[in-house]
């Protein structure tokens, strides 16, 4: 048989698109039940065309096929290859096929896994009408996708969403690839599960914007950057883990993420960006680690379950608004190093207790930090010596209870009827009830959060230890 040009392919293929001629189906060979055409007879490669189009449950196209003893590497998907393919539920595709033509999967009702096996291979969806939108593989509802892919007109080529593509996606895995693309999945109600794999190294903006069902996602030690809004609005998100290669977190990356209950900032970050974590409402634990040198505006704005903050030591600026809103917020210690405080950065917080451990007075941006209620109420712990600086220093002089505590100093603590002793490696806890500890290494990371009374510590070394809105130091 002669060779087919590609471009004589196309007229077949359009031909039988607008001629609906779908009983006669021009095909080269058969090879296991699948129809193949000569793409380029030279280069040995062909396209999988309809046939009897008889397929069902899983069916995995092969890399290569051999017709009279000649290889060809499988290339192409014709339009309606698969049309009306009821009994077909899953479909692997070689990293070798690198286009599929308009609606090559058609009425696949059934169809709902679709694997793009890793390569380097950039998959194209074509299209002849640009004015006919897709209804290629929108049954899908798992997805491992192992490349790139893209949508294409006859006129030129351009980026169309995954989330376009793919409109009932439940679970996704991606990688084969360096970047997850701006607004890729951006608005997919449908989204559930999703498993970032190596080499993906980049989560571009706006990337799961708005999967308000999404539940679970697995990010590997790949990736160093999360881009602005990535995961805002994902409401439904519970936990994450950000991997110890990330370096830089967007703004208002997990803004919104209104069922996410803790989060652990890695140490290779060092800036917490604007809304970074802004009306995160469930948000009951941040560990912020010793790397950390800014938090943002509104960084932790509206958080309203955290009842407890660490500033590490590292952190010099407190932006505005960082901690505004966060309702149930008790207790705040700031690190040694911070020199200034945004306006608004407390306000409407239910502080009884604050232990500022730089001995010179942060500055104050104005008296608004703070609530009045905070001023006249709560607690002013500073460094032994540091008390009249503090008095005398703008907004600090507003509180009306200000201690100075030695905050080096270590010991078995004993408060009321609450006892904090550290024995051989464990601290031990009596006189509470169902009280929450938080337990804080020196560099201001949690390490146990809970209500047990005996809790196993690391190492050896001082340890802060926060109980019902109370701050103690204790030695191991």
């Amino acid at each position: 048989m002669k060779q087919i040009s590609k471009k004589m392919l196309m007229f077949i293929i359009g031909l039988m698109t607008y001629m609906n001629i779908f009983a006669i189906y021009p095909y080269d060979f058969e090879v296991d039940g699948i129809y193949y055409v000569v793409y380029n007879l030279e280069k040995r490669t062909c396209c999988v065309v309809p046939g009897d189009n008889n397929y069902s449950g899983e069916l995995v196209i092969p890399e290569t096929v051999t017709y009279k003893d000649r290889q060809f590497t499988v290339v192409a998907i014709a339009s309606f290859a698969f049309d009306n393919c009821d009994n077909l539920t899953s479909i692997s595709i070689p990293s070798c096929v690198t286009e599929i033509y308009e609606d090559g999967f058609d009425d696949c009702k059934n169809l709902d896994t679709l694997v793009l096996t890793d390569g380097n291979n950039l998959l194209t969806f074509s299209y002849f009408d640009i004015t006919n939108e897709a209804h290629t593989l929108q049954e899908i509802k798992t997805l491992y996708c192992g490349r790139k892919v893209k949508r294409e007109d006859v006129i030129h080529g351009y980026y169309v969403p995954l989330a376009f593509r793919f409109p009932k996606l439940e679970d996704v895995t991606l990688g084969g690839f360096a970047e997850i693309e701006d607004s890729d999945f951006k608005g997919l109600k449908t989204l559930m599960s999703v498993t970032i794999k190596n080499p993906v190294t980049t989560i571009e903006k706006d990337a799961f914007y708005g999967c308000n069902n999404l539940k679970s996602v697995t990010i590997p030690n790949s990736v160093t950057s999360i881009g602005s809004n990535a995961f805002s609005g994902c409401e439904s998100l519970t936990f994450t883990t950000i991997p110890n290669s990330v370096t830089s977190i967007g703004y208002g990356a997990f803004s919104g993420c209104k069922s996410l209950t803790s989060i652990t900032i890695p140490n290779s970050v060092t800036h917490i960006e604007n809304s970074t974590f802004s009306d995160c409402n469930s948000l009951e634990s941040v560990t912020l680690p010793n790397s950390v040198t800014y938090i943002g505006n509104s960084a932790f704005g509206n958080c309203e379950s955290l009842t407890s903050v660490t500033i590490p030591n590292s952190v010099i600026t407190i932006d505005n608004y960082a901690f505004r809103r966060c309702s149930n917020l008790t207790s705040v210690m700031i690190g040694n190093s911070t020199t200034d405080i945004g306006s608004y950065a407390f306000t409407n917080c239910a502080i009884n207790e604050i232990n500022s451990l730089n001995p010179i007075p942060p500055m104050l941006i104005n008296q608004n930090v703070f609530d009045n209620t905070v001023y006249m109420n709560a607690t002013l712990n500073v460094p032994i010596g540091a008390g009249e600086a503090y008095k005398s220093a703008d907004g600090w002089k507003n509180f009306w209870n200000i201690q100075e505590v030695d905050f080096a100093s270590v010991g078995n603590i004993e408060t009321n009827k609450t006892k904090v002793i550290g024995d051989s490696g464990k601290i031990i806890v009596t006189g509470i009830d169902n009280t929450k500890v938080e337990i804080f290494n020196t560099s201001g990371q949690l390490i146990y959060s809970g209500t047990d009374t005996t809790i196993n510590v690391p190492t050896k070394g001082i340890y802060i230890v926060r109980i019902g809105g109370k701050t103690f130091k204790v030695s191991i």
